[in-house]
C-alpha cells in the first residue's frame, strides 16, 4: 500500500493460547467441580452449563492425524466412545483405532 510516496505496511495476525491439558481432562475437572458443588440443589452447578460456559466456542488442536484446529460447537453429554457414529455401523472407539491407531482408554 502506498500513501503518496511513502510505503505503508499492514500487519494482520491472530494468535492463540495453547493449553497442555486435553478437552477430556478439562471436562473431567468441570464434572468434579459440579459434583462437589454446594450442599443444596440451588448451589450445585449443572455440568452441561459448565461445559457451555467453558468449552463451547473454544478452538482445540487435534494431536492426531493432520493436527488441525477445530472449534467446539456442541457437546453431547449423553454419548460415549462406545456409541455408534451417525449413519454408520462403526463406534467412535473403532473409528479412532482404525484411522489414527489410537486406543481410547476412558470409555465412560
Amino acid at each position: 500500500m502506498y500513501d503518496g510516496m511513502k510505503v505503508k505496511m499492514l500487519i494482520d495476525f491472530s494468535s492463540r493460547i495453547l493449553r497442555y491439558n486435553s478437552v477430556n481432562d478439562q471436562m473431567k475437572e468441570l464434572f468434579n467441580q459440579a459434583r462437589k458443588g454446594g450442599r443444596n440443589r440451588r448451589q450445585r452447578v449443572n455440568v452441561e452449563q459448565l461445559f457451555q460456559k467453558e468449552i463451547i466456542g473454544r478452538s482445540v488442536l487435534a494431536d492426531y492425524g493432520n493436527h488441525r484446529i477445530y472449534r467446539v460447537h456442541a457437546i453431547d453429554v449423553k454419548k460415549s466412545p462406545q456409541d455408534y457414529i451417525k449413519d454408520t455401523n462403526e463406534t467412535f472407539l473403532d473409528y479412532y483405532q482404525k484411522n489414527y491407531n489410537i486406543k481410547i482408554k476412558d470409555t465412560n
